[in-house]
């Protein structure tokens, strides 16, 4: 299903024409609330991973790339490889994190735009090197925006059955656009009560989303693990 299929889809009560910039405008919020209300499976890419290097925080070009599509750090881990088996300790994720001199097990991850790298805290040790550590991670990729170009042609990106969360998220941010004071609060409870029921869905149908692969780093498939295994080193 496209955008236009969507759009034509979505009730907004009116007969009113509207141009194609507005339109664009529409599916653009609308697609923004969606994509940032959860971690959608469809919006959720993999890093690739890096190694880990003694007493250096921050990692970018360029020996580590950060995707043109990153938007924000969704999960992180540190992965211990031991023998060819792999144990994790999940980093959790924060904002500004400082440069430090002091030196101990890593325990958080952060994104710094200014500088376009990842930094861990607190700095890592000696030991904190290849073949022994790396890091993994998974990222909240940027939504493609679609323009008067393109909207006709461009598939939405969630799953076919998840439409009806689009056309109530469609139909309030049709009265955004169009200033229609009068029934916006209204629209946008109906467009977050189907976007937490889809959320619900996805959950059951899918399961809790895959944060920890189940197979070590060294694995070819390890994108593709079932079950999470965290293991403190």
């Amino acid at each position: 299903m496209t955008f236009a299929e969507i759009y034509q889809e979505a009730n907004t009560g009116t007969a009113r024409v509207i141009e194609a910039e507005k339109i664009c405008a529409i599916l653009n919020l609308a697609q923004e609330i969606i994509w940032r209300a959860y971690p959608w499976r469809w919006t959720i890419a993999e890093l690739a991973p890096f190694w880990g290097i003694p007493y250096e925080q921050d990692y970018g070009a360029p020996f580590v790339a950060v995707p043109s599509d990153f938007l924000e750090l969704q999960f992180a881990n540190i992965v211990r490889i031991n023998n060819w088996v792999s144990t994790r300790s999940p980093l959790q994720i924060q904002r500004g994190l400082p440069k430090t001199s002091y030196v101990n097990r890593p325990n958080s991850i952060c994104y710094v735009p200014e500088k376009a790298c990842f930094r861990i805290h607190p700095r890592p040790p000696h030991s904190f090197c290849p073949p022994d550590f790396l890091i993994e991670g998974w990222y909240k990729k940027t939504p493609t925006i679609v323009t008067p170009a393109t909207y006709q042609a461009t598939e939405l990106p969630s799953m076919s059955h998840q439409r009806h969360m689009w056309q109530e998220a469609i139909t309030w941010a049709y009265y955004v656009v169009t200033k229609d004071q009068q029934n916006i609060d209204k629209a946008y409870q109906r467009a977050m009560q189907a976007i937490a029921q889809t959320a619900d869905a996805e959950a059951v149908a899918l399961g809790n989303p895959n944060i920890h692969p189940s197979e070590g780093i060294v694995s070819p498939s390890v994108a593709s693990g079932i079950a999470p295994i965290i293991v403190s080193w």
